[in-house]
């Protein structure tokens, strides 16, 4: 059986959190950039569940939260609601 919702859609509702954290007026390559992070961590949560792990999504939330530390109050508030 084939899904019935298009990845795109799936993707953008997985990104919303991020996208609603963009500035007001944000440029199409903030929008990108939200959609690209997404789909990384779709992708790296993926992996973690296909080998039963979560050493991925860590290694990546720690770098995450190197680089950019408001980014991982988005990640907690899209887990909490």
């Amino acid at each position: 059986m084939f899904p019935t919702k298009k990845i795109s859609h799936a993707l953008i509702e997985y990104a919303e959190p991020l996208i609603q954290g963009l500035s007001e007026g944000y440029s199409q390559r903030d929008l990108e950039g939200a959609l690209k992070l997404a789909a990384l961590v779709w992708n790296v949560s993926v992996m973690d569940q296909r080998h039963g792990t979560t050493v991925n999504i860590e290694t990546m939330r720690q770098q995450v939260s190197q680089v950019a530390p408001q980014s991982t109050q988005v990640k907690a508030q899209s887990q909490d609601g």
